[in-house]
This record gives C-alpha cells, sequence and structure tokens, in this order.
C-alpha cells in the first residue's frame, strides 16, 4: 500500500522547485523523506466520508487598513 502512495524524486523535486524551494539546498533530500513519510497519512484525507458534513466557515483575522489592531472579517 505504501507504494500506493509514493512519490517519486523526480516529481518532487519538479514541485519543490515549482513552489521556488531550491533544490540544491543540501536539505531539501530531509524535506524528501519527510514528505515520503508524511504522504500516506495525508492521502487518509481523500478517503474520509463527508457526505453530511456542512461546510464550516473559518473566522480570519486580520490587520485593518487603518492600523487599529485585528478585526473580524465577515462574509455577506
Amino acid at each position: 500500500m505504501a507504494e500506493k502512495h509514493a512519490l517519486n524524486k523526480e516529481a518532487f523535486l519538479s514541485m519543490a522547485k515549482t513552489f521556488g524551494l531550491d533544490i540544491n539546498d543540501p536539505h531539501i533530500e530531509e524535506l524528501y523523506t519527510y514528505v515520503q513519510k508524511i504522504l500516506p497519512t495525508l492521502k487518509r484525507v481523500e478517503e474520509l466520508d463527508l457526505t453530511d458534513m456542512e461546510p464550516v466557515m473559518p473566522l480570519t483575522l486580520s490587520l485593518s487598513p487603518q492600523g487599529r489592531g485585528l478585526r473580524r472579517e465577515t462574509s455577506a
């Protein structure tokens, strides 16, 4: 089953480069190993049956343009 979720190194390096990472950085190998380990766990999200779940509207906090600190954004 681990092979089902395998990410080959060429695909990983291509995505890393697309996301702006320096693929020549010595830590890229460590990142690749980490992604290989967590990918099967992340793929399990696709197996969740959310048919009867209502979407959740997240609370978004941002700085107000007037510099008055945090404000709550609401959608109409």
